[in-house]
């Protein structure tokens, strides 16, 4: 099954038993009673020109779908951004950080964990940004752009 070019959106809102994929519970002891599930045998599918890597499925306590988190190597090409706006409209932001600085690093079983500080400013897709917004009345998409990692997060939710 191929996951069509809204059809991740389209999860949320439904309860989890009614998507089409199978599941795995992660962790049942999240924020609120809530829990979360990743989609089994993902690979291959895509998200409009992006092939997910992940799919992370966060429900309430009566099981409906609030929050759903993926993320797919490459970069956030015009193509892909004009396939977001035609569905979406325009972003409510773009941005990039500025006057970034790092702060302290510290290792923690093998991890290195290095906080930073920073500003993000508005900017324009040419100009690399690192955070995409679309917030309407229903939902919130974030893009996270990652370019030194080549990779998208992107995190979908149910605004309240």
């Amino acid at each position: 099954m191929t996951v069509q070019n809204n059809e991740i959106d389209s999860f949320l809102g439904r309860h989890i038993e009614d998507i089409p994929y199978e599941v795995n519970l992660l962790d049942s002891i999240g924020f609120g009673n809530e829990k979360i599930y990743s989609i089994l045998n993902i690979n291959g599918e895509k998200f409009y020109s992006k092939p997910l890597k992940n799919v992370i499925i966060y429900v309430d306590e009566t099981n409906i779908i609030k929050k759903v988190y993926t993320d797919f190597k490459g970069s956030f090409d015009s193509k892909f951004y004009n396939s977001i706006v035609d569905k979406y409209g325009l972003p409510t932001s773009i941005s990039r950080r500025v006057n970034e600085k790092q702060l302290e690093s510290e290792e923690i079983e093998g991890t290195i964990l290095t906080e930073t500080t920073g500003t993000l400013v508005e900017c324009e897709l040419k100009d690399n940004p690192d955070l995409i917004i679309w917030d309407s009345l229903n939902i919130k998409l974030t893009f996270i752009i990652i370019d030194e990692l080549d990779k998208i997060e992107l995190v979908m939710e149910i605004n309240k």
